[in-house]
């Protein structure tokens, strides 16, 4: 694994997680696991991630595990067991603020995928509150979305005009929230101030 010979590092790996648990069984867990996600094989890494999950004892492990299915799930558009992971991770005592945010976040854009937008919101809410992200950033328009989708405009251009206050490095963010504040004018027939708005 340290030389990066990959293929025969899981073979020996798999090796050692077909025999009964030992002390080398969660180390062997792990490598494999971070080999198969490395390579994108999403799917394999997941199986790794599942059985590290249920044979782990450390918490540090359990997390990895966790936010390895996390990560797998999403990139698998598996986005039931996405918000049932996320609802795990969140239970565990003293979480990195940085994976909390990529948690709630990929539990928020799998709840929009699932059309549950109102739980979603939620959940973008409690990212939106710090913008310098692009996780944060994005929650930001994704809440001004939802209720101008909702027909909410006072509440949804509140979104955007609060956004727009805040200083965030991610442009594409705001460039949305304000295309969507032109949709919004449109929508109240003041096409002099969407045009403004877009200019």
């Amino acid at each position: 694994y340290k030389l990066n010979q990959l293929e025969e590092a899981i073979q020996s790996f798999d090796y050692v997680i077909s025999r009964p648990k030992n002390m080398f069984t969660e180390v062997a867990l792990l490598g494999a696991s971070r080999i198969r996600f490395s390579q994108e094989n999403y799917a394999g890494a997941l199986e790794y991630y599942k059985k590290l999950e249920v044979l782990a004892e450390t918490r540090a492990n359990i997390l990895e595990a966790r936010i390895g299915m996390l990560r797998c799930h999403y990139s698998l558009e598996e986005y039931q067991p996405v918000v049932e992971t996320a609802n795990k991770i969140l239970l565990t005592e003293k979480l990195p603020a940085d994976l909390e945010r990529e948690t709630r976040f990929k539990k928020a854009k799998s709840l929009l995928s699932l059309d549950r937008s109102m739980l979603a919101l939620n959940e973008f809410t409690t990212v939106a509150k710090d913008v310098k992200s692009a996780e944060g950033a994005e929650s930001k328009f994704r809440a001004a979305e939802i209720y101008f989708l909702r027909e909410e405009y006072g509440t949804a251009e509140k979104e955007i005009i609060d956004f727009s206050e805040k200083t965030t490095p991610h442009q594409y963010w705001m460039a949305r929230s304000f295309i969507l504040w032109a949709d919004i004018f449109v929508h109240r027939g003041n096409d002099f101030q969407a045009l403004q708005t877009l200019q």
